[in-house]
């Protein structure tokens, strides 16, 4: 019998396949959003951050809970990186956040994937931290609002009018 060594992403995946794989009833979407928003607020007041996804749409259940977070005056997601560096942080040091499955490499990438826990409910939840910049975030918030049907009908609409559409935005005469 062969025994391949597994990463510690592809362990974490294992263990908790079935919370995973579990729907998160929309209070506790509600619950763990407002463990967010707090530390969101004691970091930067001025950063917004946003429920996306089934949870936006008014889904009873949930897969995952998608957050995107932006600031009035940013024109870019690098502006945004320290503040994500620092929530991770402090809600790692909390006990909100459990594991790190995807951070943004050095400086690039705009997107943090991992696993939170509601205090005293053992059921990791898979969590998602997006930074928009102001200047994208319109686009951003359907794209990550919108089921994949919606946004495919978006963007088809959009390229029979000659433009492109998606989460940074809608552009004319891009081909």
């Amino acid at each position: 019998k062969a025994h391949g060594k597994l990463t510690k992403n592809q362990r974490i995946g294992l263990d908790h396949y079935a919370d995973f794989n579990t729907r998160i009833p929309r209070e506790e979407v509600t619950a763990l959003g407002e463990i967010v928003k707090k530390a969101t607020d004691a970091i930067d007041p001025d950063v917004q951050a946003i429920i996306g996804g089934s949870y936006r749409r008014g889904a009873e259940t949930s897969g995952d809970i998608d957050f995107i977070l932006t600031k009035p005056g940013t024109s870019s997601s690098y502006q945004l990186l320290p503040f994500l560096g620092e929530l991770v942080d402090r809600l790692t040091k909390d006990g909100f956040l459990v594991a790190a499955l995807a951070e943004p490499r050095s400086g690039v990438g705009s997107k943090w994937h991992g696993a939170c826990v509601l205090p005293g409910n053992p059921i990791w939840r898979r969590i998602d931290f997006l930074v928009v910049p102001e200047s994208e975030f319109g686009a951003a918030l359907i794209y990550f609002t919108g089921d994949d049907i919606f946004n495919r009908s978006m963007r088809l609409l959009s390229s029979r009018k000659g433009m492109r559409l998606n989460q940074r935005g809608l552009y004319k005469n891009v081909m």
